[in-house]
């Protein structure tokens, strides 16, 4: 049974090519930089990025030089900012341990800050065709399918179980690179969420086509509700036109980027302006010009926005040493979540137009 999955995957992936950005070449660095990208991201949607993030770090040591805030900018809109945080810091490691030439073995790679057993395998699979199987959750959906899997994969038998599985076919391939390539793809574009299994040229021997189980596997769990959070934000405008942002240091979601100064409630409901002038020391109460709401769905959370638009005067006497004012050529320099990146672009960026 592996000797024919193999070679039929094999044969399925050569009649059908499928071309990424980063195929074209098969170098570590690009590997690692696709496969991080990769890791909470579709392939449409992380093609750009990819494109983007290599034209502006084209080697390791280009990354090692730049800053998070720069990084953070560059990598706007994906998410999971501690996938680029991390890589920072994997790239200062690979130039002060390795001189910054990419280490060449699963066991050195491993080592790496923020790199895990499934990125290891990927760039030594793909760019030393080493024989490490790569298991994303595109290879859980075809393994658990083809063997009738019922294990929940997020726990470590069921996680040991595809693993050994996705081992022992890919060492049966003998062609350790093209096989992870090709199950993966095989997974995204054939054996997807709801497969195309009429076609499909493992129906006759799939497990769980044959028991009619395809729709089941893999086994999910529960979902857990997502948790609610109301974040009141606040454009603050200065004399100069500049306006106030702050840095996310805190452990919590987007640590590292930035933000517009915020308070946080229990509740959707607007803040007075008596309430923002104690909160934040100002010398008299703000002038709310407008308030608008939007809302941020993460995987975990819902952010609920209360956005205000607020003139601040020299009388204000704004002392918070947390504070950065910045102007509009300069506001693209930081990183910001989505929402906001969006609202300070339509509210103050460009303001200048009109």
């Amino acid at each position: 049974m592996t000797q024919f999955f193999s070679s039929t995957l094999l044969l399925w992936h050569r009649q059908n090519p499928i071309d990424h950005a980063w195929k074209k070449d098969v170098l570590p660095y690009n590997i690692w930089v696709s496969e991080i990208i990769l890791q909470q991201t579709r392939v449409a949607q992380g093609t750009p990025y990819y494109i983007k993030f290599i034209k502006n770090y084209p080697t390791v040591l280009a990354l090692s030089k730049t800053t998070e805030k720069k990084l953070f900018s560059i990598w706007e809109g994906l998410g999971y900012y501690r996938r680029a945080s991390n890589m920072l810091k994997g790239a200062k490691y690979i130039v002060e341990t390795y001189n910054g030439k990419f280490p060449k073995t699963y066991k050195e790679i491993i080592e790496i800050p923020g790199v895990g057993p499934y990125t290891a395998a990927a760039i030594s699979s793909f760019a030393y065709n080493l024989p490490h199987a790569v298991v994303d959750g595109n290879v859980n959906r075809v393994i658990s399918r083809w063997h009738d899997i019922d294990e929940d994969l997020t726990k470590q038998k069921g996680k040991k179980q595809i693993q050994t599985i996705a081992q022992r076919l890919l060492e049966e391939s003998k062609e350790p690179s093209l096989f992870n390539q090709a199950i993966m793809d095989f997974g995204a574009n054939q054996c997807k969420p709801v497969p195309i299994c009429e076609d499909c040229m493992f129906n006759k021997k799939c497990k769980a086509f044959l028991l009619n189980k395809v729709g089941v596997l893999p086994r999910k769990k529960q979902k857990k509700a997502k948790k609610k959070r109301y974040f009141h934000s606040f454009l603050f405008t200065n004399h100069l036109g500049n306006i106030a942002i702050q840095k996310r240091t805190a452990k919590d979601i987007w640590q590292g980027l930035y933000q517009l100064p915020m308070i946080e409630t229990k509740s959707i409901q607007s803040i007075k302006s008596i309430e923002i002038k104690n909160h934040f020391s100002l010398g008299i109460e703000p002038n709310i010009l407008k308030t608008q709401k939007f809302s941020q769905i993460l995987s975990h959370q819902i952010i609920q926005f209360v956005f205000y638009n607020i003139p601040l005067t020299k009388e204000h006497e704004i002392k918070n040493k947390s504070w950065t004012f910045t102007s509009k050529s300069k506001i693209k320099n930081y990183g910001f979540p989505k929402t906001l990146t969006s609202y300070i672009s339509n509210n103050y960026i460009l303001d200048e137009c009109h």
